[in-house]
């Protein structure tokens, strides 16, 4: 479940799917470079690890990543789901919409596009 400026709000990873394809969402990988070699990544998908969050995030950082906007709601994802709760409360702290995926290998197996 994610909480949304404090409603909880359960969005079904093809869903995200659809909305990142159609450019509604922006899709995360918080995991390290070796991971995303050795397993693929989310196609489209921000590689930003979690070490990099803060300053890409941070819309007033002169590191922030343009391609972070505020309004544009955020999906996130990384091995397992330690490092997305934790870019998740980032996220939302820096006013982001913000919710969790559930692994690379959640998006991998409801069919969202993979690329190596």
């Amino acid at each position: 479940m994610n909480v949304i400026r404090g409603i909880e709000y359960k969005m079904k990873t093809a869903e995200i799917i659809i909305a990142a394809e159609i450019g509604a969402m922006t899709v995360i990988d918080l995991r390290d470079a070796e991971e995303l070699h050795s397993s693929g990544y989310a196609s489209g998908a921000l590689h930003i690890p979690l070490n990099d969050l803060v300053a890409k995030a941070d819309p007033s950082s002169p590191q922030h990543d343009r391609r972070l906007v505020p309004g544009i709601p955020v999906a996130v994802y990384s091995a397992g789901c330690r490092r997305s709760r934790i870019a998740i409360q980032l996220l939302n702290g820096f006013g982001y919409q913000a919710m969790d995926i559930g692994g690379f290998y959640v998006w991998a197996a409801a069919g969202g596009p993979v690329s190596r």
